[in-house]
């Protein structure tokens, strides 16, 4: 930590002609402020008035001493540094200013300049360190307070897993597994309360944050009811562990748990890929240009006289922001026109759903088909209405705060920990949202209202989106994706977990053949493409199969012209008659998908459509990512029809 104020001192002494040539040479050797007093009595007036870092006071003064002041403000609780200057060396004068608290002493007959260049050494680690120790006993207080008023059970430990602080909820909770009532618990583990074996689980749990050094989030449930646990080490700034706190919040019926499939990915990786990816987040909207024309571009392709009209701006203006739109995969060119391509449409897309949130008034929140209807308005309802979109982008601290407060309510001091602000920038940043109707303040905590949470859906979608675009930029750009239904476009978010792996082309087959390690553990494996057979094993096909539930989507024209693949799926029926199912579709063959429960994966057509890629492709394990690709297996599924065995070249 570094001190970034000015240091101020006061120094009290009762002989004036050294306050003369003190204070002006401290001020200029050292760039501390001084102040000065004449007697004791004169300093404990200005230290009612006046914050100090430092006092340095003459030992031998006139009706209070300088040991005797000291003793006065230490009484009154102020730990302020404190040094003190004498003309004595006795030895008892000295012991006495050590033992009064002094933290150091400095002979007034050396050389000023050697005194200034000593106390320049020696003040700031002093003021540094208070500096430190309050700013800890500010935060263990601000915890303390969020404790007491939390409407969950909730506890605060010390470095021994010892209860310093209790809510009623948390003594409510204790007391339910007793009969006898305990009045005061702090000072007791939990072993000491709980019956063992759950004390036990709660025990490991709070090493294991101690240990790993971020929160714990896990669940219990007791007698019928669910619980999720926040568990958070606390520590100074030397990496000392000096409190936990714990939070037990009962779930209510039907609420989900994060490891359900269903569940959006963590807050703290929201807020990494929002970082991550934050200058091409924010500048699809916040540039005026670049927005205009993507709401243009949104409506159908336009040359360059049309983006120009519609923009009232200049030719160089356009091409300058076209030129980064093209740059960032959002806009092409085609002939004369520019169009968005798919990657700029689902962007496209996701800013208009958010700026629709925000504009949409409070008693049509529950209508979708409003919503879709908002969406059929020209370019102009976007222009005109996109500032308020605007102002949360821009703003790093209103986007974190929505995105926090979605997951669940929060305090001031949560917020001020997770947004890394101060008092003094988050507060004009909550006004605003309160003014804009999107959170509230209930019970000393933060919430989004009915409208925020729409709004922060949307704006979450919108930047989990687009970090899923620019993340892999290249493998998009690269790759046609004109075959993705509209669906996979609104939901390409639950991708978020993937990665690009790549091949070279002499290591395709020997890691397909490692890659099946993927596919035989889970229950069904399911592939779409001409390419999802001949992608697999050849050797560990049928065993895999076997294994499974398989079911293979194929194009209706591959099955019929290429004999070697009606080859492949007559052995496949003859020997795996039982475990495998083919369907065959009409549908452009430009992707490969092989999806299970726990595995996804997807090949693409080069961008140009001339050749199917086996080097590069998209990989997950994440529960999002195969229910992603699940629900693209099912939609081509269904509008195919079986295969049928047994008579040449036949479908049906």
């Amino acid at each position: 930590m570094s001190i970034k104020k000015e240091i101020s001192i006061l120094y009290v002494d009762d002989e004036s002609i050294l306050h003369k040539t003190f204070k002006p040479t401290m001020e200029m050797l050292t760039g501390f402020k001084v102040d000065s007093a004449h007697s004791g009595m004169q300093a404990l007036d200005m230290t009612e008035n006046t914050s100090y870092d430092t006092i340095i006071s003459d030992y031998d003064m006139p009706g209070m001493n300088g040991l005797e002041l000291l003793k006065i403000i230490r009484g009154r609780g102020d730990d302020i540094p404190y040094i003190i200057f004498t003309g004595k060396s006795s030895e008892e004068v000295v012991i006495e200013a050590l033992n009064s608290g002094v933290d150091f002493y400095l002979l007034k007959d050396a050389e000023i300049d050697s005194i200034c260049s000593e106390l320049k050494r020696k003040i700031p680690p002093l003021v540094e360190e208070r500096i430190i120790k309050i700013t800890q006993s500010d935060k263990r207080q601000a915890m303390q307070d969020m404790i007491e008023h939390s409407p969950d059970s909730a506890y605060l430990l010390n470095a021994d897993k010892k209860i310093i602080t209790v809510n009623k909820g948390g003594r409510n909770f204790i007391n339910s597994f007793s009969d006898s009532l305990k009045p005061d618990i702090t000072g007791m583990s939990f072993y000491d309360i709980l019956p063992h074996q759950i004390a036990e689980i709660k025990n490991n749990l709070i090493d294991k944050t101690a240990e790993e050094g971020e929160e714990t989030i896990f669940y219990e449930e007791y007698m019928g009811k669910r619980y999720k646990n926040y568990i958070t080490p606390h520590y100074n700034s030397r990496g000392d562990l000096q409190y936990i706190s714990y939070f037990q919040r009962l779930l209510r019926k039907g609420e989900k748990k994060e490891g359900d499939a269903s569940h959006s990915v963590s807050l703290e990786m929201k807020l990494k890929h929002y970082k991550d990816n934050l200058a091409a987040i924010q500048f699809p909207l916040i540039a005026d240009i670049a927005a205009t024309i993507i709401f243009a571009l949104a409506d159908g392709p336009k040359n360059m006289g049309e983006l120009c009209e519609i923009n009232n701006s200049s030719t160089p203006n356009i091409t300058s922001r076209l030129k980064a739109l093209k740059e960032k995969n959002i806009v092409n060119k085609n002939n004369n026109e520019y169009r968005l391509t798919v990657p700029g449409s689902i962007i496209a897309d996701k800013i208009k759903g958010f700026i629709i949130s925000i504009n949409r008034e409070c008693h049509k929140l529950s209508s979708e088909q409003e919503e879709r209807d908002y969406s059929e308005e020209d370019i102009s309802f976007f222009i005109r209405n996109k500032s308020d979109a605007q102002a949360i982008i821009r703003s790093t601290i209103q986007t974190t705060i929505l995105l926090a407060l979605y997951e669940e309510m929060k305090s001031r001091y949560l917020l001020r920990e997770i947004t890394g602000s101060s008092s003094v920038a988050l507060s004009p940043k909550i006004a605003w949202l309160k003014e804009k109707g999107l959170i509230d303040e209930k019970d000393h905590e933060y919430c989004l209202t009915k409208k925020g949470r729409i709004v922060a859906v949307h704006l979450e979608e919108y930047i989990l989106t687009s970090a899923v675009i620019y993340r892999n930029e290249d493998f998009w750009a690269g790759h046609s994706l004109d075959w993705m239904p509209d669906f996979a476009k609104d939901t390409l978010y639950e991708l978020i977990h993937a990665e690009v792996h790549y091949n070279s082309p002499d290591e395709i087959i020997s890691n397909e053949e490692l890659n099946s390690s993927h596919l035989l553990e889970p229950k069904y494996l399911h592939g779409v493409s001409d390419y999802s057979l001949h992608s697999l094993p050849s050797i560990s096909f049928p065993r895999i199969c076997r294994h499974h539930n398989c079911e293979f989507v194929i194009s209706e024209d591959e099955a019929e012209e290429r004999p070697e693949l009606r080859e492949h799926i007559r052995d496949i029926d003859e020997r795996l008659t039982s475990f495998v199912k083919i369907h065959i579709s009409k549908f452009p063959h430009t992707f490969s998908i092989i999806v299970t429960e726990k595995y996804f994966e997807m090949k693409l057509m080069t961008d140009n459509c001339k050749f199917f890629d086996s080097i590069e492709y998209l990989v997950s394990t994440s529960p999002e990512a195969c229910m992603w690709g699940e629900r693209l297996f099912q939609y081509y599924k269904n509008a195919s029809v079986p295969y049928i065995i047994n008579t040449e070249n036949s479908s049906e």
